[in-house]
């Protein structure tokens, strides 16, 4: 495909460089899932490193594959080993203060 032939000359630099575009998409919309396209753009980048000649359409199918299973291998991974934050029970449920508890009740109007 004559579009595709853009890429065959293209340096690894611009791989790095919508890494680092799609990194700083992921900050903005905080949803986790664009970090992992960015380090298959990563991926891509020293892949072309290594072997400069490859077709615009062997990137394009790789960098797409790479995509796909690096989102499932880090949503598996984060889903496995958690994201490292520490698990609050009481977040976001104020009324768990109050288990174990006790009160007195002053007033009660039936």
């Amino acid at each position: 495909m004559a579009f595709l032939d853009v890429l065959e000359g293209l340096s690894s630099w611009w791989w790095v460089a919508a890494a680092f575009a799609l990194g700083a998409l992921e900050m903005v919309t905080g949803t986790a899932v664009l970090i992992w396209v960015a380090l298959a753009t990563l991926i891509m980048a020293v892949i072309n490193a290594l072997f400069p000649t490859i077709s615009g359409e062997l990137q394009i199918a790789l960098f797409a594959a790479l995509s796909i299973a690096v989102t499932f291998a880090g949503r598996w991974g984060v889903q496995r080993f958690g994201d490292g934050g520490a698990v609050h029970i009481t977040l976001n449920k104020r009324s768990n203060h109050l288990v174990g508890r006790t009160a007195t009740v002053l007033d009660y109007h039936a």
